[in-house]
């Protein structure tokens, strides 16, 4: 199996990290980084991927984050048959765990240094996708269990740094013989602890003090001791156990007859009082005999009389109010008229011209602004076409001139006056160029010889001539270097002649060309100027503009057009505004007729129909300016009408309510006066014609029944059984003439109560004080109980000597297992560990065995042959440090490998366990790890650069940098 990716979401110092690209062919994968950074985080990152998660409860677990993050891992693995499996798991209230097949490949071929190449693992069937794992462990790693993985698996460097009195026992106990998770204890050590364990429950000899034998013997002997004592205390119980049952049964009949006189006295206590009650009831029921018949007369009925005629008085009373009311609220209705109604009908038009008010203000403020923005304008313009153009002219002249450079383009303009200056400009450089060329024409000199030159050459040619008649050298010489220096400046003077002639006819050659080519330059830049005053034709502008053209005819131009683009615009607005103002005058009028409002009549003729009005912007907007004070005067009228609309309304609805109160009070005085003659003739006919004796008849009934009922109904609350309680009471009289619970008979039961009391009480003392005796007696051990312990303790004997041989057979048992085991595997793990031995010392050592002791046949030594030397070598000092963790390395390695043979390859684990090495031996380790990573992927942790790049080179591993920050 070989890891291929990582990812952590949550996981320790691991937030939001992952690492991928971790399958590839060298099998090696590197983490580096310092330490805290997360390397020993990342081996438990993989534990809990494929074991779950140790403990399951994110309150205890090591790993979950201290910011409350939900722990959150993932990893995809590629099995050695092929299968690529991604885990995925999440510890939240509960842990959750996925397992997904994402590849299905064949069996691979397996191997590993020394043993013979098994067959190809069956491919497993395959499991469903995505399958829930919960807290479980993956199937594939089921033969390696998770306390061996996290010790056999994980190598660190602690684990090879052993203490020089660590034994090798504890090795061969750990890692050769049945291998034990650290919290078991070995088999040898488990021997010895049974062996122990039974030496202490019974030994045959008499060695030893303190068996558990020894101690149950001498106990016995102690009991048989006490057995005579406690045979004299049986016969002492058991006679006070006599008399303690007579007193008893004494005692219980005393409490019997005191049960019978207590529940005697209580029967008269309670029968009396209802009896008495009773009585009384049944007299008043007498008395209040027929009081139903009158049961709708009212408790008092004269009383009721009187208040009958004061509700009849005030229900007329308030008849004759609600009817003034009523005339007066048809008056108010009536006031609601026509003319109300029609202001109403345009209520909706009107109030849309109250909330517009405002908009009317500011429109004619708008207005009043367009006149004044248009007059300034047409200023503005005016002044601006006056600084273009030359002459004076009327009005109507300007403003067709103004609508002629409204028209002109200004691209056109600005194309004209660059074309005008850009001729202009190549003339003026041509003009420029003509006058350079004639002024140095004009300034060449011609050199001419001079007398004094000729002089000096024809002094010298005399000079030469005289010396050579004359014979004489030094004149000679003298003669000829004056006529050569002659010579020479003629010559000279000579040739710049020439030169400054030939130059001379060449400047007037070009002058000639520069002349013809000003001329033509001039016609293009007058052709130009034609052009640009064509494009103003029909518009004076100053000469001075179209000589001299520039930005600054354009930019007053371009200014004259905005001007007048400006002004077309605010009279067209104004124009938009009068024609809206216009329309809203004429409806205002309309809803000021109908709302009857005769205010500014002037205004009211101006604004009807007569679309002749003058086009003056003062009579305009003085006329518009009257809308808002006229919309205020059609509020008012609206008002005035919806105030008598909700007066009609309230007197329409009020009305309504006033009739059915009317009808209501008719009713009513009919209704009380019939209850009033009813209630008259009743009393008549119970007080045989007077009413007021019929009055005090019924309500003398009434009073009875009342009474009557109230003693029952406390008869009812005071006994629940009250029915059971008079049926007792009439059985009594039934059986007896007169009844039986008679002042004198009360008072003799109570003497006897009383005399009943006082024996129990000295029965119940003389009872206390034999349970005392009893107890005292009881408190010491009784014949039987020494003889029942004497038994027990014999019975504990026979089973610890039980219990001794099961111990001992038991240790022979894992004596024998042990011995079978280590048979059976230690040949494997020795094999495999004599061949990484022999590559990490490059053959000094080539084989571990584990032989018999010399003192001790049982204890096995753990030997290294070397093919050096003819004898073995123990494996414990005075061997070197390096070499006995090079032996405990080569046997983790080779337990690794015959741990899961047979099943899934899982990764190894190590960290920094090179970095204490030398060159050498670091080399040699990095072979084997090459070697290893063949067939089984090796993760390595180390916070060295060196050490990383050492193991990049030489093993081409994949190197996974930690986060440093984590």
């Amino acid at each position: 199996m070989k890891l291929v990716e990582l990812d952590a979401d949550a996981f320790g110092v691991l937030r939001k990290w992952s690492a991928s690209g971790l399958d590839t062919d060298s099998g090696v994968v590197l983490f580096v980084g310092p330490n805290e950074s997360g390397k020993t985080t990342a081996f438990h990152l993989v534990e809990c991927l494929l074991y779950g998660f140790s403990p399951a409860d994110p309150a205890k677990h090591p790993f979950v984050p201290w910011d409350g993050a939900v722990l959150s891992i993932k990893g995809r693995f590629r099995l050695d048959g092929g299968d690529v499996v991604t885990i995925s798991r999440r510890l939240k209230a509960r842990p959750e765990g996925f397992l997904e097949i994402e590849s299905l490949g064949g069996g691979g071929a397996r191997g590993w240094i020394g043993a013979p190449t098994p067959q190809p693992l069956p491919v497993p069937e395959r499991l469903p996708t995505p399958e829930r794992l919960e807290n479980r462990e993956v199937p594939f790693v089921k033969h390696v269990p998770r306390a061996i993985f996290r010790q056999v698996y994980a190598l660190t460097l602690d684990d090879l740094n052993m203490p020089e009195d660590r034994v090798w026992g504890e090795v061969e106990d750990h890692l050769l013989g049945s291998f034990t998770p650290k919290f078991l204890k070995p088999a040898r050590l488990v021997a010895a602890d049974l062996l122990k364990d039974a030496s202490n429950l019974w030994r045959p000899d008499a060695r030893g003090s303190k068996s558990v034998d020894k101690v149950l013997t001498a106990r016995i002997r102690e009991l048989n001791a006490q057995r005579k004592d406690a045979k004299d205390r049986d016969e002492a119980i058991r006679s006070n156990v006599e008399n303690t049952q007579a007193l008893k049964e004494k005692l219980q009949q005393l409490k019997q007859r005191k049960v019978e006189l207590e529940a005697t006295l209580r029967r008269v206590n309670r029968l009396n009082p209802v009896r008495s009650k009773w009585r009384r009831i049944q007299t008043l029921r007498s008395l209040a005999s027929g009081v139903e018949s009158y049961a709708d007369v009212p408790d008092d009925p004269l009383r009721r009389i009187e208040d009958l005629e004061k509700e009849g008085a005030e229900a007329q009373e308030a008849l004759e109010k609600l009817k003034k009311e009523l005339e007066a609220l048809g008056e108010k209705r009536s006031a609601y008229t026509d003319a109300h109604r029609a202001v109403i009908s345009e209520s909706t038009r009107i109030r849309d011209w109250i909330k517009r008010s405002t908009l009317l203000v500011r429109d004619n403020e708008r207005l009043r602004d367009l006149t004044i923005s248009i007059v300034q304008t047409e200023e503005r313009v005016k002044n601006r076409v006056r600084e273009l153009i030359s002459g004076e002219w009327s009005r109507e002249v300007e403003r067709e001139i103004e609508n002629r450079l409204k028209s002109l383009s200004a691209a056109e303009l600005r194309m004209l006056i660059s074309d005008f200056r850009g001729w202009e400009e190549r003339y003026s450089q041509a003009a420029a160029r003509t006058e350079g060329i004639r002024a140095r024409t004009e300034g060449m000199e011609i050199p001419a010889v001079s007398g004094m030159t000729l002089v000096i050459a024809i002094a010298g040619a005399a000079i030469l001539v005289l010396g050579a008649m004359m014979g004489t050298n030094v004149l000679v010489w003298a003669g000829t270097g004056v006529a050569v220096f002659g010579v020479s400046r003629i010559w000279s003077t000579v040739s710049m002649r020439r030169a400054v002639l030939m130059r001379r006819e060449k400047e007037r050659t070009a002058l000639a060309e520069a002349l013809r080519a000003e001329e033509d330059l001039q016609k293009k830049k007058d052709e130009a100027a034609s052009r640009l005053r064509a494009f103003f034709s029909g518009i004076p502008i100053i000469e001075s503009y179209l000589e001299r053209p520039d930005d600054t005819l354009i930019a007053q131009i371009a200014a004259v057009q905005r001007d007048l683009s400006d002004l077309d615009m605010l009279r067209e607005q104004r124009s938009s505004l009068m024609a809206e103002m216009e329309s809203s005058a004429r409806e205002i009028a309309y809803l000021a007729s109908v709302c009857g409002v005769k205010q500014h009549p002037a205004f009211l003729d101006a604004i009807g129909e007569d679309e002749a009005l003058p086009d003056l912007p003062d009579l305009r907007e003085s006329r518009f300016e009257a809308l808002p004070s006229l919309i205020t005067a059609m509020e008012t009228a609206l008002l005035g009408a919806e105030r008598a609309r909700e007066g009609a309304e309230r007197a329409e609805e009020r009305m309504s309510f006033l009739e059915g109160e009317i009808a209501a009070l008719r009713e009513k005085i009919g209704a009380l006066d019939r209850q009033k003659k009813t209630l008259v003739e009743r009393l008549r006919a119970a007080g045989n014609g007077d009413p007021e004796l019929g009055a005090r008849l019924i309500s003398e009934k009434r009073k009875a029944e009342r009474d009557a009922t109230t003693l029952e109904e406390d008869l009812q609350r005071e006994f629940h059984d009250l029915d059971a309680t008079l049926s007792e009471i009439e059985g009594y009289e039934r059986d007896n003439a007169e009844w039986i619970f008679t002042d004198e008979e009360v008072v003799r039961m109570e003497s006897e109560l009383a005399d009943v009391v006082e024996s129990i009480t000295k029965k119940e003392k003389e009872l206390v004080s034999l349970e005392k005796d009893l107890e005292n007696l009881l408190s010491q051990p009784t014949l039987s109980f020494i003889e029942g312990e004497i038994e027990a303790l014999e019975e504990e004997r026979a089973q610890a000597r039980r219990r001794r041989d099961r111990l001992v057979l038991l240790r022979a048992f894992v004596l024998e297992a042990d011995r079978r085991y280590k048979e059976e595997h230690q040949p494997d793990i020795f094999r495999r560990a004599s061949k990484y031995i022999e590559l990490i010392t490059g053959g000094r050592y080539h084989r571990i065995t584990l032989d018999g002791g010399e003192e001790d046949k049982d204890r096995k030594v753990l030997s290294l042959h070397s093919p050096d030397l003819g004898y073995s070598l123990g494996a414990a000092p005075p061997l070197s440090r390096g070499t006995l963790d090079q032996v405990y390395l080569a046997l983790r390695l080779a337990l690794v490998e015959h741990l899961d043979a047979g099943g899934e390859r899982l990764p190894v684990f190590l960290d920094e366990v090179l970095v204490n090495w030398d060159g050498v031996r670091r080399a040699k380790g990095i072979e084997v790890l090459k070697e290893i990573a063949r067939y089984r992927q090796v993760l390595i942790f180390t916070c060295h650069d060196h050490i990383a790049r050492e193991l990049v080179n030489a093993l081409g591993a994949v190197r996974v940098d930690l986060p440093s920050g984590s």
